[in-house]
């Protein structure tokens, strides 16, 4: 389905570059996105310290282009081409385990970007850029009542395994876990 808004959009891995404005842009959240991504705790400091791990996990990575660590991150933003301005930013927290590795995700997309395939195309390269990087599961967290994200999950082939009930400032909600199966490298 073409949409008429779309806007061109650029997908790369992170840089240390995207430090600081990734740092804003998961500081501009409202409570309410907050509750649906929350990879991190909004703590000034610990934002920007994680996101220079990412970072460098990440230019790590490009550069050797093999995956090496026990625990490190993937992760690719995505700019508008015209403006250069952030429009997502997809991670994939990769842990190495006795099976091979896992993929842990996190995908935000900026108010002004949604609903255009920003989503999908930073999916879409994270999927490839794990599948390269030799990772057999990615698994992810979502809240049951976020349709959007379940509909894009199952898009990419994701399954639900399972489900928990989770507390949040003092309300239950329900998560469904979901995985997909990357096969071996």
């Amino acid at each position: 389905m073409a949409n008429d808004n779309a806007r061109p959009i650029s997908i790369r891995l992170i840089k240390l570059k995207d430090v600081l404005p990734l740092r804003r842009l998961h500081l501009s959240l409202d409570e309410n996105e907050r509750f649906y991504y929350n990879p991190f705790s909004f703590n000034f400091i610990r934002i920007t310290f994680t996101l220079l791990a990412v970072a460098l996990t990440s230019e790590i990575l490009r550069m050797t282009r093999i995956v090496c660590p026990k625990v490190a991150f993937l992760a690719v933003v995505a700019l508008e081409e015209s403006t250069r301005q952030y429009a997502g930013f997809n991670f994939l927290l990769l842990q190495r385990n006795a099976m091979g590795y896992k993929g842990e995700l996190g995908i935000i997309v900026v108010r002004g970007f949604r609903e255009l395939g920003v989503a999908s195309q930073l999916m879409e390269e994270i999927v490839i850029l794990a599948r390269k990087a030799g990772i057999n599961t990615i698994k992810l967290g979502v809240m049951e009542d976020n349709i959007a994200a379940k509909r894009l999950y199952a898009k990419f082939g994701f399954e639900t395994i399972g489900r928990e009930k989770v507390k949040t400032k003092g309300k239950y909600y329900y998560k469904s876990n979901m995985k997909l199966e990357l096969g071996e490298p």
